[in-house]
């Protein structure tokens, strides 16, 4: 008998089975929103005792207008001379280490005095983002179809796949003239991104 641990387990193996079609998927999806460029390198993690003086404190979205804005603020104890602000919209199965990236680009914002803020447009295809995801999910569906499982547990499957799929839009705040935390912390916000 099949217990929801076993669907899980099986919903890995599926996932992870399909890494390498949606990495390869990934760079035309770049391509179709005119995001082609190389992922940013990582950049180094701070020390604990580093605070960011960049917080990101709004994602607002504009399907209207294909337009995504991201609203930072400076909370150091000096002005913020190179700031930056990286946009990332991704499709994924939450809990699950795989991801489709169906945007990824980084702007400057140029200078950011103490206890100001600022905001920075992204133009954003919302329609081919939708699209892009909906396709990932296909080829989600499609992997568990291939297994050798019975029908009814396929079905169960793809509904864990559904119920925990997400899209999500992350802004990363950056000074360059200073060693912060890339991935952790305030200087970082996610926001569930609509695609309906």
């Amino acid at each position: 008998m099949f217990t929801i641990r076993h669907l899980a387990a099986l919903m890995i193996v599926a996932v992870v089975a399909l890494t390498a079609a949606a990495a390869q998927t990934a760079a035309l999806g770049k391509a179709r929103l005119g995001q082609g460029q190389p992922p940013a390198q990582p950049v180094a993690q701070a020390t604990p005792t580093e605070k960011p003086d960049l917080i990101v404190t709004d994602i607002t979205f504009d399907p209207n207008d294909d337009e995504v804005r991201v609203r930072l603020q400076n909370v150091g104890d000096k002005r913020a001379d190179d700031s930056h602000v990286r946009l990332r919209i991704v499709a994924r199965v939450n809990g699950q280490p795989n991801e489709k990236v169906l945007f990824d680009q980084e702007k400057s914002v140029g200078d950011i005095g103490r206890g100001n803020d600022k905001t920075k447009e992204f133009n954003v295809n919302f329609s081919a983002i939708a699209a892009q995801a909906d396709a990932f999910k296909a080829q989600l569906f499609a992997t568990i179809d291939q297994l050798l499982l019975p029908a009814g547990v396929k079905l169960r499957l793809k509904k864990q796949i559904n119920d925990n799929f997400q899209v999500v839009a992350i802004a990363f705040a950056d000074n360059r003239n200073e060693l912060l935390e890339k991935n952790e912390g305030n200087n970082t916000r996610t926001e569930t991104f609509p695609t309906n």
